[in-house]
């Protein structure tokens, strides 16, 4: 094999395999698109070449407790429907069907690219917002602009990023979302219908 350059995207990538891929002499230039890598596997790609590698793990740290619990049933919903790869779907049925039990996270279970897609523009609405963890209206609002299933479903019901954003802000007002523990947007949305 005689290649200069490579450009790979991989949900998880092996230490075995990136080794190998360390170990082509003929790269010169190596991009990595990867959604999980190990510490070892990071050790053996930076001694040995230089590349670019963006790595989007996803971790409970980042995300409120409402956010999470429906990221983890996501593989559960995903099963349920004999789907093998965890979707943008997935998530908004979590979401929309939120379970009472607590539900533990499902090792090796494969997200699929625009699930990916999606958590990088959660993370995206976070920063804007200001906030310090990824929440369920980021998610939402991330939904927007999914090719695969949550731009149809919007456009169905007639609702833009720009109605959706001036709906949050309407309800959560200037607050940011400190906290892992804050109530969830859909909690406040009931809060606010059982006031009037």
């Amino acid at each position: 094999m005689n290649l200069e350059s490579l450009n790979l995207s991989f949900t998880v990538i092996t230490d075995g395999g990136l080794k190998y891929l360390c170990g082509l002499s003929t790269v010169k230039l190596l991009n990595l698109d990867v959604f999980h890598i190990t510490d070892t596997g990071l050790e053996a790609l930076t001694s040995k070449r230089k590349g670019n590698v963006t790595s989007s793990e996803i971790t409970q740290q980042e995300f409120t407790e409402m956010a999470w619990k429906a990221i983890v049933s996501s593989p559960k919903v995903a099963r349920e429907n004999e789907h093998q790869i965890v979707e943008t779907k997935h998530l908004m049925k979590a979401l929309h069907e939120p379970k009472k039990q607590v539900i533990s996270e499902s090792a090796g279970s494969m997200l699929g690219r625009d699930l990916e897609s999606l958590m990088q523009r959660a993370r995206g609405y976070k920063k804007e917002y200001g906030d310090s963890f990824v929440s369920v209206e980021h998610l939402v609002l991330g939904f927007v602009q999914d090719n695969r299933f949550g731009k149809p479903l919007f456009k169905e019901f007639q609702i833009s990023l720009k109605t959706l954003k001036s709906a949050i802000e309407s309800i959560r007002g200037r607050q940011t979302v400190i906290d892992q523990g804050i109530y969830s947007l859909f909690m406040l949305r009931d809060h606010v219908k059982r006031k009037r």
